[in-house]
Parts: structure tokens; C-alpha cells; sequence
């Protein structure tokens, strides 16, 4: 693979009219399908284990190169009615305010990206979002990463070149996550799973990774619900004892799980999921543990907290299963459920334009 260093080069030589000025990307939410936090590091961070996969909830993020120079971010809700309506609250209400501009993490990586490229031209950005926020999701992640992406397409320098991951890194935890670990990664059409370390930078293919038998997770259906109810990370942790005890056990129920996800996806591992975070958040707060109580009495093949919260899942193995509690679930109002599937990342670039 060429260095970052001949990219730039290359990139420089290449007539500018040849590249993309505007470019449009998905980027999905992640839910996490197991989570153990091992022990707290020194800085601050801490360490875990765990297995994150990309699902079909999508924002939408358009850059488009500007003769202004800097990085501007529009950062709306695609449908900031229904998403209140849902919520049963106001569209001015706290729970739908987003980050713009400096505070919005797509803005602070497209910046890194201008000044490590010596970009001569500035970057808009258009970001309509359907994942919420505060959730758990990994939606600003997502958002970043993608970002990131579609900024590499517009300078021809592939999406799995260590630049994006560099960036990545210094900017957030699971950011690297939801790039391509290759180029063939993007194109392979199975279900983006990875397993992650350290503070979550640190990912790796499922032991012994199966790719034919991890491409049968598209059978599996997912419900993905969000209460009224944000919960920080800084917060969640907060509320965590953390136990450093017995790693070796606790490492090796982690290995057994990934072995059973990537041989066997539709097997029994839903009901193996695990969330070491989930008690303490739902002691924080009511309407998780409520939502937590409905998705264990749904007959799914397992639920789960995904991340810090506040954002519940559960698996079913048939479509029409999986709508009953979604339609349940709206009915009851002050809750966004949608039904989802495992996805990859091949498709997220929709569209660009010379």
C-alpha cells in the first residue's frame, strides 16, 4: 500500500477538474453486541472489550468544496417534527439541539484533515440526521468517520489509507470503527463487525472470522429503541464500578461469544449478548430500565443496552416479529423505534458530482 506521503503527492499532481467537488455519504449507527469494561487507565480512559456492528439507520452527509476557505457544518434533523412528535416534546427542546460548526465533531476532523492536507480550499458541510444523539449509537462517530471518507474521495486517496485513521484516533474512541479496514472491506457486502480493545481504538476481526457464515447476520432483524432520556458518557461511567478482577474468565466468555457470533450468526448468541454498563445505567434512569423491562418480554432472541445508553435492542429471527414491537413501541409514544438490520459499508457513498 502507498504511504500516506505518496498520496498527498499523488494528489498534488493531479489536475483538480479530475476530482469530485461534491460528494454525499450514508454513514449507520453501531449497536454493541457485547461490552465489558476491564479497568480504568491512566488517562483517564478506559479499557474494554467489545463487539460493535454497523446497522441500516442511516444520516445523510453532503460535502461540497467552497472557494471560502475553512470547514462550515449545517448539522439539522432530517424531520425535527416527527423526531419531536415522537419524543413528545417541542422542536426547541434540549434533547434536539445538535452540535454546529466548531462544537460538531464532523467540523473538528474535516479541520485536522484541511490542515494535514494543506487543502487551498474550504469544506460546507450538509448533515441531516435520523440517529439520535446521546444514545449510545455511535451516530457523531458515524458522522466523522464518514466525513472523512467523502473527504478522501474528493482527494482520490482511498478510504482505507492510514490517514483517516490516524485523525480518526485523535478525535474519539470508536471513530475507526466505522472505517474500512481495506479497500475490499468496503465492497464485500457482509455485515460490518469488528471487535475493539483498549479504549475502543484498537480493533480486530473476529477470532477465526468467518466471513461466509457472518453474511447470514443479514437474516437476523433488529428493533432499536431510544426513550426521552440522554444519557452522557462521562455519566454512565461515572455510575460504574469498575472490577478489575478475574480477566482471564471475563476475556474468555468475550472469546467464546465472538466465536459464536462469526460461526454460528444464526445461532443462539443473542441470548450470550452482554453490557457491563447496563445495571448502572438503568438504576439512573427510569424510562431505560422501563424500556429495558419491555424488549426482555418481547420473545425476542435477546436485547441489550448498546454502549453507554440510553439506547435498547433486541434481535428477532423473522421481519413480521420484529414490526409487532416496533408498532408497539410507537404506540406507547416518547419513543423513537425503528427496525433495522445488520449492515456493511459498502454502499455509504451514494453520490458525487465533478
Amino acid at each position: 500500500m502507498l504511504t500516506c506521503s505518496h498520496w498527498i503527492c499523488r494528489r498534488q499532481t493531479q489536475p483538480s477538474v479530475d476530482r469530485p467537488k461534491i460528494v454525499t455519504v450514508k454513514t449507520p449507527a453501531k449497536v454493541n453486541l457485547y461490552l465489558d469494561v476491564l479497568s480504568k487507565r491512566p488517562d483517564g480512559y478506559h479499557n474494554i472489550d467489545t463487539v460493535m456492528a454497523a446497522i441500516d439507520w442511516w444520516d445523510e452527509l453532503t460535502i461540497e468544496r467552497s472557494n471560502q476557505r475553512g470547514v462550515r457544518v449545517d448539522c439539522q434533523w432530517s424531520d425535527p417534527v416527527r423526531r419531536a412528535d415522537e419524543l413528545q416534546c417541542e422542536v426547541d427542546d434540549d434533547r434536539l439541539r445538535l452540535p454546529q460548526d466548531g462544537s460538531n465533531l464532523v467540523g473538528r476532523v474535516l479541520r485536522r484533515w484541511s490542515d494535514r492536507l494543506g487543502l487551498s480550499y474550504g469544506l460546507d458541510v450538509r448533515l441531516r440526521k435520523r440517529i439520535p444523539a446521546g444514545a449510545g449509537l455511535g451516530g457523531g462517530s458515524s458522522n466523522a468517520a464518514g466525513a472523512l471518507r467523502a473527504a478522501a474521495v474528493m482527494e482520490s486517496i482511498p478510504q482505507a489509507d492510514m490517514i483517516l485513521g490516524e485523525i480518526a484516533a485523535a478525535e474519539g474512541s470508536d471513530l475507526n470503527f466505522f472505517l474500512p479496514k481495506d479497500e475490499a472491506n468496503i465492497c464485500e457486502g457482509i455485515p460490518h463487525v469488528r471487535r475493539a480493545s483498549g479504549r475502543g481504538t484498537e480493533l480486530e476481526e473476529l477470532d477465526e472470522f468467518d466471513a461466509d457464515a457472518l453474511s447470514l447476520l443479514r437474516e437476523r432483524w433488529l428493533v432499536v429503541a431510544f426513550p426521552p432520556v440522554v444519557i452522557s458518557t462521562a455519566a454512565a461511567y461515572g455510575a460504574l464500578i469498575v472490577d478489575a478482577s478475574d480477566l482471564e474468565r471475563r476475556r474468555n466468555a468475550a472469546n467464546s461469544f465472538c466465536n459464536e457470533l462469526s460461526h454460528h450468526p444464526v445461532g443462539n448468541w443473542p441470548s450470550k449478548m452482554f453490557n457491563r454498563m447496563e445495571s448502572a445505567v438503568r438504576g439512573m434512569a427510569a424510562p431505560i430500565d422501563s424500556l429495558c423491562g419491555i424488549m426482555i418480554e418481547s420473545r425476542s432472541d435477546g436485547s441489550l443496552m448498546t454502549g453507554s445508553g440510553s439506547a435498547v435492542f433486541a434481535i428477532f429471527g423473522s421481519s413480521s416479529s420484529a414490526m409487532t414491537l416496533c408498532d408497539d413501541l410507537q404506540s406507547r409514544g416518547g419513543v423513537v423505534a425503528v427496525k433495522a438490520r445488520f449492515c456493511g459499508l459498502d454502499g455509504c457513498i451514494s453520490e458525487f458530482v465533478s
